[in-house]
């Protein structure tokens, strides 16, 4: 297992964008390897049904900060 395995995503999201890794978590990315297997614009779709029934956050990211999340969960996994 690597490290990337153990990160808590929250490592690799902004201090201003911490309060999505519960609707992540919800939508099945616990770590920053799945994160960055995912297509930005499925994974926002599935936060938006996964929101819509638990109701984790106000306001969804946007696809820009999705593409951002999955860059840096790249960018860390190759960094391992």
């Amino acid at each position: 297992m690597t490290t990337n395995n153990i990160t808590p995503l929250t490592q690799i999201l902004p201090a201003t964008e911490k309060s999505f890794a519960s609707l992540l978590s919800a939508s099945g990315i616990t770590s920053p390897t799945d994160l960055a297997k995912n297509q930005p614009e499925k994974l926002l779709r599935w936060m938006e049904e996964v929101n819509s029934e638990q109701r984790l956050v106000r306001k969804l990211p946007t696809l820009d900060t999705v593409r951002e999340w999955i860059r840096q969960a790249q960018s860390w996994d190759t960094a391992a």
